[in-house]
């Protein structure tokens, strides 16, 4: 129905909330961060995750960042209040020492 795919998106098979994330209002995606950052598959969001720490809406961001502490079980020295170029650069400092794990860096 047409009014699913305006709510969801046009592909029925997508995670609701994911969905609700891309799609949905404010209010919508504050609780759909909160219950992503709480799902057992977390860290499969991250990027989703992130890219709300950037939303028009304040009230978002903030939950975007502690669903994300969620995912990748540490604390992030992130701003939600910053502006968006400051927090993009911040979170890109941290996806990459995300990445960096033992078996991909370089050696000394």
């Amino acid at each position: 129905p047409a009014s699913l795919r305006k709510l969801y998106g046009p592909d029925p098979s997508v995670n609701a909330l994911a969905a609700t994330l891309e799609h949905g209002k404010a209010h919508e995606r504050v609780v759909a961060v909160d219950r992503l950052g709480r799902a057992a598959a977390a860290k499969d969001y991250t990027e989703l995750l992130a890219r709300s720490l950037t939303d028009e809406y304040p009230l978002v961001r903030f939950f975007a960042k502690a669903a994300l502490e969620r995912a990748l079980a540490r604390p992030l020295p992130i701003d939600p209040q910053a502006g968006v170029e400051e927090i993009e650069r911040e979170l890109a400092a941290v996806l990459a020492s995300d990445r960096e794990t033992p078996d991909t860096m370089p050696a000394p």
